[in-house]
Parts: structure tokens; C-alpha cells; sequence
């Protein structure tokens, strides 16, 4: 987890998929299940904002890559986009080690974040670093879910989905399930979660139970 009240932490990339369906035990992800998109906003935590912002669409990089006709409805991609827009695997892959590189933190390196990041987008990661000759793990050390962090902060609540947790903290989502708009949505509930660990938040424009401002910052006041 996370050193948020680290001082020599500076910078945390923010990062979402869209993919073609969902793995499971039969299909990888990555290498059966199509990555589509992917997004990353930067976010500086000392100064605590936004300071840069990519995103990509893939070309298919290899046969027999599955394109669920829901999965694509939900994200309203198209093969036929992909194919004419995407961009060629190699390329991303330098460009994802360059932005790594960039925002990497001193003594610690890149650190990575998300909504459900761990189970669902970090395998599709792994999986194309590991396809490109070479692993993620060389230029990220930590990853953090605000999925996570959004059952700490409100543990009553209908779900922990990234539009509902939004909605709780007053944070605009704006064409959803496209991977930018969401990352951005992502980005500002994390600098919002930050800011109640250190006690500067001012509390979600939501009337909810939650848990007290100094129980949530104690929680994530790591050693």
C-alpha cells in the first residue's frame, strides 16, 4: 500500500482499460482477451493536481483476439475503429516505459493506481510487457485501487462501482467506460481521498455514514 504521507512520493499514474471482455480461467487477459484502450492521468500529490494525460487505442496485435459484441457495446468501441485508429503494440509499449520513466519516484519508481486495478487492468499490463519482451515490475513498484480506498472511506454504500463512488464525492464522470474519462474521473477521486487522509478534505457534498476523518487517516498512515 500506498506511502501517501510520504514526502519523497511526488507522483502517482493514474490508469484504465478497455478491453474486449473478461478474462476468466480460459481466456487470458491480454493474450486472448483484446486489449482496446488504455488511458493514464498523472497526478502530482504535492501539488495536487493533474499534470499530464494519455491515452491510446490498440491495433489487433495478433490473431484470434476476442472482441465480445457486449464488451464493445459498453465501451462503444468497434473492431473496424480499432483497426483504423489503434495504434501498433510496439509503439505503445515504448511510450507506456517512456511515461514511467518520466513520473518515476525517487528510491521507489513508478506507482500506479486505479479503480479495481489490481484484479482486472494489471494482468492486461503484465500480460503485454511480458508479449513485448520485458516485465512491468522493471519500471512500477507500487500499485494502489481506490476501490479499495472507497470501502474505507464509506463502508455502507449501494456499491463500490467508479461512477457510484464518484457520485458519493461530488466528482464528474463524463462518458463513462471510455478509458480518458474515466482515468480523469479517477485521478480527482484519488487527490480527493489524499486529501482526507491528511485531514484537508472538507467531506464528500453526499449526506452518507462514513467513517471519521481521523479513523480514515489513520488507516492509510502506512509505515
Amino acid at each position: 500500500m500506498i506511502l501517501f504521507m510520504n514526502s519523497t512520493i511526488r507522483y502517482i499514474i493514474v490508469g484504465d482499460s478497455e478491453t474486449g471482455g473478461l478474462p476468466n480461467k480460459g481466456k487470458q487477459a491480454f493474450y486472448d482477451i483484446a486489449l482496446c484502450e488504455f488511458a493514464f492521468v498523472v497526478i502530482d500529490i504535492q501539488e495536487m493536481k493533474v499534470v499530464e494525460e494519455w491515452s491510446t487505442l490498440f491495433r489487433p496485435y495478433k490473431d484470434n483476439l476476442e472482441y465480445n459484441p457486449q464488451a464493445l457495446e459498453v465501451n462503444g468501441l468497434t473492431v473496424e475503429q480499432l483497426q483504423k485508429s489503434g495504434d501498433d503494440l510496439k509503439n505503445i509499449y515504448k511510450k507506456m516505459v517512456i511515461l514511467f520513466k518520466k513520473y518515476k519516484n525517487p528510491r521507489i519508481g513508478a506507482i500506479l493506481a486505479g479503480h479495481n486495478f489490481q484484479p482486472f487492468d494489471m494482468p492486461f499490463l503484465i500480460n503485454m510487457f511480458e508479449f513485448c519482451g520485458d516485465s512491468i515490475w522493471n519500471y512500477v513498484t507500487f500499485v494502489e485501487d481506490t476501490m479499495k480506498l472507497a470501502w474505507y472511506r464509506t463502508k455502507e454504500q449501494e456499491n463500490y462501482k467508479l461512477g457510484t463512488c464518484c457520485r458519493m464525492e461530488g466528482v464528474d464522470l463524463v462518458d463513462a467506460h471510455r478509458a480518458l474519462a474515466d482515468t480523469k474521473a479517477n485521478a480527482l477521486l484519488l487527490l480527493k481521498y489524499i486529501s482526507y487522509m491528511r485531514g484537508t478534505g472538507e467531506g464528500s457534498s453526499v449526506a452518507i455514514p462514513r467513517m471519521k476523518p481521523s479513523s480514515f487517516r489513520e488507516t492509510f498512515q502506512l509505515v
